[in-house]
């Protein structure tokens, strides 16, 4: 990609530098970890006709540093993923994902800074992600086969003014690339927001939240096309109790399309959360309707409807179960008849923790697409996954 953009690693550094020569009471960890997974995948190329399959052998490492000070508290995270298929070696790759996560707090009363930046390169992601991490998804829409390139950064300052009453600004930028599908739209996005928060009990919370995005495609990598989205939202979290917790959000966001034609909508944007936890597993439910980028697929922001449910259950020391489904269904802003896409995946699996420092999952996936609109593409495909992964004890380097 050729744009560049402020980065904020050099803050992060001379922060940590300052934070390491004042503070003395202070610990560092670092945690290593190494998977080796099987997986068989009945249509690798995601084709509605002549599906191609294949097996493959993955090698993860990866790796958790650790800094936790009175000022400071810092997180990275390392993974990557080795793959050999086993009849289209001209695939095999190395895919690899990296954060870091600064916090700095109690630096003055009520103020808390957050920094955040995140680096992924794959051959291929996710429609849907159920991790417990966060992890970068084409938005419930499944992409074909090609190298991607995600980088997303953001800054939040945060400050309580009263024990009710607390403010937040935030700024995120997302740039994503595809090197080698130059058809594919390549979306920069700067969003800003500004967020007011009111405890009204110890419970609950009511949350007034402005934003304002812009988001830059980069037509065939030559024209540029500019849309800016006014957002505006009223949200409430409510917990109920220790184990039991709601939280939601309904608003409007106004869609300015400034080229190739001038054109603006409305669109009705909301979202809801609910999770409990219980005494053998937890159960998690959400769905959303947010303004998108389309994943490449179209050079106008989309109207991403997403659902998403996860259930978790351990059997007895040792053995666990889940279950956890998504569905996504994606139109583009203003003509929906270039983009219309719906999709949905269905998850489940066991995890065999053998020893203390070796567990097991073994997985199966089944996930549908189809599109109606001019572009995007259908299909669907299973996957079975059986893994191994021995994570290291934790390595106290400094404390």
């Amino acid at each position: 990609m050729n744009q560049t953009r402020f980065s904020v690693v050099a803050l992060w550094i001379a922060w940590i530098v300052i934070g390491f020569s004042v503070e003395t009471d202070a610990k560092m960890t670092l945690t290593p970890s190494l998977s080796v997974s099987e997986r068989h995948n009945d249509n690798l190329f995601f084709t509605e006709t002549n599906k191609d399959g294949d097996s493959s052998t993955s090698v993860i490492p990866s790796a958790t540093l650790t800094y936790e000070g009175n000022y400071i508290t810092l997180s990275g995270r390392y993974q990557g993923r080795a793959e050999y298929f086993s009849s289209h070696p001209d695939l095999n790759g190395y895919s690899q994902d990296a954060s870091l996560d600064l916090n700095l707090s109690h630096i003055a009363t009520g103020l808390d800074i957050r920094i955040t930046e995140s680096v992924t390169y794959s051959s291929e992601l996710p429609a849907f992600s159920f991790n417990e991490q966060p992890q970068e998804t084409n938005e419930g829409i499944q992409v074909p086969r090609t190298d991607t390139i995600r980088n997303r950064a953001g800054a939040t300052i945060s400050y309580i003014w009263t024990p009710r009453f607390s403010t937040a600004l935030s700024y995120s930028n997302l740039i994503v690339g595809y090197p080698t599908r130059p058809d594919l739209q390549e979306p920069i996005v700067h969003d800003l927001s500004l967020r007011i928060g009111y405890k009204l009990s110890p419970s609950t919370q009511w949350n007034l939240t402005y934003g304002l995005s812009i988001t830059d495609f980069q037509t065939d990598r030559n024209a540029v096309s500019d849309v800016i989205i006014h957002r505006a939202t009223i949200g409430v979290g409510h917990q109920f109790n220790s184990t039991l917790s709601v939280n939601g959000n309904v608003g409007m966001a106004h869609e300015i399309l400034t080229f190739p034609s001038e054109d603006e909508s409305t669109s009705a944007i909301f979202d809801v959360n609910f999770s409990r936890d219980y005494s053998s597993g937890r159960f998690t439910l959400g769905y959303s309707n947010s303004v998108g980028t389309g994943s490449g697929q179209t050079s106008t922001v989309t109207l991403s409807q997403r659902a998403f449910f996860r259930a978790t259950e351990t059997l007895d020391r040792y053995i666990s179960v889940f279950a956890q489904m998504g569905f996504g269904r994606n139109t583009s802003i203003p003509d929906k008849k270039e983009l219309f896409i719906f999709s949905y995946e269905v998850n489940t699996g066991v995890n065999l923790m053998i020893f203390s420092w070796l567990n097991s999952a073994l997985s199966y996936s089944y996930f549908f697409q189809e599109s109606k609109g001019s572009t995007g593409d259908s299909g669907e495909r299973n996957i079975i996954m059986l893994t191994l992964t021995a994570t290291a004890p934790e390595w106290k380097i400094m404390r």
